[in-house]
């Protein structure tokens, strides 16, 4: 134990040295800040990987990460204290690198440090290398609706990254015992999966994202070699239904590839259980809204036209629901599932609030809490269609959970009514923080108000809210509320 506090004192003098060093090179333009921040990359995914041969207790280690974590930090909000921890502001990536290894050493250290050592190796080499090598060149190199400086070539280069680490690791004996064949796939989809999640993600969050996918799938994987096959068929089976839902509109590029990861994740590893109520939810949506523009427009309305959903929209929607069902993974809460149908239960529900109430709402809805009229498609809005429609959306949800075979319900009547109250109540809450947080602006031409930030090619001016509170973040916290409501019910009043 001792030794480790003297690597402990080298580790932290060695890597304060070097962004020291880093940081005067790039002051005297010998070197550029972003080639720096990329070898600082590699050498702490090399030291992380090689830590558990120096250091005999994680207790040390995590608290290094997390000093590191906390000194970038503390250097993005004051830069002048700290000058020589150069922060990226339009990327906080050097701040979530520490924190993901401290949550991979308190998770993997003792159990499987294997897991660990290669998924930081993945974020070290394939994050520096795909900056490096993956630079957007010509047309055609760059993916359109994704974070800026996301291209072709950088997926290629992480993909093939971490392909071959993954490789390396299994030929060089520190993986438990695979075939040839089950070790290709697996370094294969690891690689696929790294990859997205480095092109989906912006402002550094790949840093905390890359390793924790790559950590979650190989621990999954590595249970049982032999189900890597069947990852692959769900991919297979998987692409035709986003091309259809990018051909038809229903999804951007980057909602596409959101859903794709998404039903990667849900599908693979949960089955069909955990994947129709998504499939419900996203498909009938869909349908309910494209049917909904058309008749209003046939009635003269100006509604536009639909335009399809992109990441963000995705993950707020569908982010609650996999985070439960990742917290179920572990075990934590046996009673996971219904929790899981509530957040899409909620999603549902407040899509189908919206649309039925545009459609079939003869008078303009009213504000939730001043009962003032409103004009349609307005935050913050209800009108009876609309909460009827609300709660006819969450019961369809509830009523999966008498179809699925793999659990097993003592009380699914309670289970049903549970589901499709705090699902519904999901419509409210939205409806709630929209009139109460929602940010609105007022364009500078021409008066407008609306909820988008421009008007008129102009940005708007704020009259009203919170800029986190968009319509994007509002749905995530009502149906993350939602669930929170659901716990609580669940154990008032069904829990023995």
């Amino acid at each position: 134990m001792q030794s480790d506090w003297f690597w402990f004192g080298v580790t932290f003098l060695f890597f304060l040295f070097l962004q020291a060093i880093f940081s005067f090179t790039a002051s005297k333009n010998w070197i550029f800040p972003e080639t720096s921040r990329k070898y600082l990359h590699i050498l702490g995914g090399m030291a992380c990987a090689v830590s558990p041969y120096f250091y005999q207790d994680k207790f040390p280690v995590i608290l290094l990460a997390g000093l590191f974590f906390f000194l970038h930090f503390l250097a993005s909000v004051r830069p002048a204290w700290l000058p020589f921890l150069s922060v990226n502001k339009a990327s906080r990536g050097v701040i979530y690198f520490p924190l993901a290894f401290a949550v991979l050493s308190f998770f993997y250290w003792e159990r499987d440090p294997v897991i660990m050592q290669a998924s930081m190796l993945i974020l070290g080499f394939g994050d520096a290398f795909a900056s490096f090598l993956g630079k957007p060149g010509g047309k055609g190199s760059r993916f359109q609706d994704l974070p800026r400086g996301k291209s072709v070539n950088g997926f290629l280069v992480m993909m093939i990254t971490g392909y071959f680490i993954i490789l390396f690791a299994g030929f060089s004996g520190q993986l438990p015992p695979v075939t040839y064949f089950e070790l290709f796939q697996i370094a294969g989809l690891t690689g696929l999966m790294v990859a997205l999640a480095e092109l989906l993600m912006t402002n550094g969050t790949d840093n905390l994202g890359i390793p924790l996918i790559s950590a979650l799938f190989l621990d999954y994987i590595l249970i049982d070699p032999s189900d890597i096959t069947r990852f692959w068929m769900v991919a297979a089976g998987l692409i035709p239904f986003v091309w259809i839902s990018w051909k038809f509109r229903f999804l951007s590029l980057s909602g596409s590839l959101a859903v794709f990861f998404m039903g990667l994740i849900l599908f693979g590893m949960g089955g069909w259980a955990w994947t129709v109520p998504m499939l419900v939810f996203f498909v009938l949506s869909s349908v309910l809204t494209l049917i909904s523009h058309y008749f209003r427009r046939k009635k003269g309305e100006l509604t536009g036209l639909s335009s399809p959903r992109n990441q963000t929209q995705v993950w707020a929607n569908g982010g609650p629901a996999l985070l439960v069902f990742l917290v179920a993974m572990n075990n934590l809460w046996p009673w996971s599932y219904a929790i899981f149908l509530i957040a899409v239960a909620a999603a549902t529900a407040d899509t189908w609030s919206t649309e039925i109430g545009q459609l079939f709402g003869r008078r303009n809805p009213v504000d939730i809490l001043s009962f003032n009229p409103i004009e349609k498609g307005r935050s913050g809005g209800i009108s009876i269609p609309g909460l009827l429609g609300g709660l006819a959306g969450a019961a369809l949800i509830s009523s999966l959970i008498y179809f699925q075979t793999d659990y097993y319900f003592e009380k699914t009547a309670q289970f049903w009514i549970l589901i499709s109250l705090t699902g519904f109540s999901g419509t409210l809450i939205d409806s709630v923080l929209g009139s109460a947080f929602q940010v609105r602006f007022a364009c500078r031409i021409c008066g407008r108000e609306s909820e988008e930030g421009s008007h008129c090619n102009e940005p708007g001016r704020i009259v009203k809210g919170y800029t986190v509170f968009n319509n994007d973040s509002v749905n995530f916290f009502s149906i993350a509320l939602s669930v929170f409501l659901g716990i609580i019910a669940y154990n008032v009043f069904i829990r023995p």
